[in-house]
């Protein structure tokens, strides 16, 4: 799965517990670990939606530039 699809599975999962769900059954639904989805609820009660959106992926930024890599 990409991390926009990712992105996108985690908001759902939080939208679904806000609507009355329960993280256990939402996590069996999704088929996520609910240590997972607690963690995406912790990060939704600090920073919002925001806050499940995609990041940029950790590490070092690469040295060749987008047409580089390419050719």
């Amino acid at each position: 799965m990409d991390r926009e699809a990712l992105a996108q599975l985690r908001i759902r999962a939080v939208s679904q517990i806000r609507n009355g769900e329960s993280p256990e059954q939402v996590a069996k639904v999704l088929g996520v670990n609910r240590v997972s989805v607690y963690r995406w609820l912790g990060r939704f009660a600090e920073d919002g939606y925001t806050g499940l959106k995609r990041k940029k992926a950790p590490g070092k930024d690469p040295l060749l530039n987008h047409s580089q890599m390419k050719s």
